[in-house]
């Protein structure tokens, strides 16, 4: 027969170890929600074969300094509204705008050495549609990236990369040299810091 102190230390230490359970499992890396966040990431990178389309038939420049500015300056909005650090979002963001430029101007080098794989002037998206898609994707992506900074600290280097390389897979363009994946999940990273 157990003794009623026997008993009484079995319910504290199941009690601890539930405990000590139920603590780690919060505390584990959600690459579902990581998924969802990088998948907006990709949609985004997805759009800049429209706006390299864009600039290539009205031989545009790749850099808009206006339109940087002002998606900078709306980033500050967006640190405020999310409780973000504002510079570091402010990193990621510029990140993301050379990333954008860094795929367009692989998409529009590959045209002006192929034409015959140059986009079709008629069925071109306009520019202003392009970027209110955009925008709108990345409101959704700063909501995400604000629910995922508890997640972006716990999870790895190797298993965020990781995620956001499968998430990247269909996108053409993406440096390797220096490795924008390893860039842009630095500056992801930072923000949770």
């Amino acid at each position: 027969m157990l003794s009623n102190g026997y008993r009484k230390l079995s319910k504290i230490l199941a009690i601890s170890l539930l405990a000590i359970t139920t603590n780690t499992y919060a505390a584990q890396c959600n690459t579902k929600s990581l998924d969802s966040m990088f998948n907006l990431m990709a949609q985004r990178n997805s759009l800049m074969m429209g706006v390299a389309a864009y600039k290539y038939i009205k031989k545009s420049s790749v850099y808009d300094s206006k339109q940087e500015l002002t998606v900078l300056q709306n980033s500050l909005n967006t640190a405020d509204t999310y409780q973000l650090n504002a510079d570091k979002l402010m990193v990621f963001v510029q990140i993301q705008m050379d990333l954008s430029k860094q795929i367009q101007a692989q998409l529009i080098e590959h045209w002006k050495t192929l034409p015959s794989d140059a986009p079709d002037p008629a069925i071109t998206p306009d520019i202003s549609t392009l970027r209110a898609q955009i925008a709108a994707i990345d409101n959704k992506l700063y909501e995400q990236i604000a629910t995922n900074v508890g997640n972006l600290k716990q999870c790895s280097k190797d298993t965020t990369l990781r995620q956001y390389t499968k998430a990247m897979q269909g996108i053409k363009g993406i440096p390797t040299d220096p490795d924008y994946n390893l860039v842009v999940i630095a500056a992801l990273k930072n923000i949770s810091k």
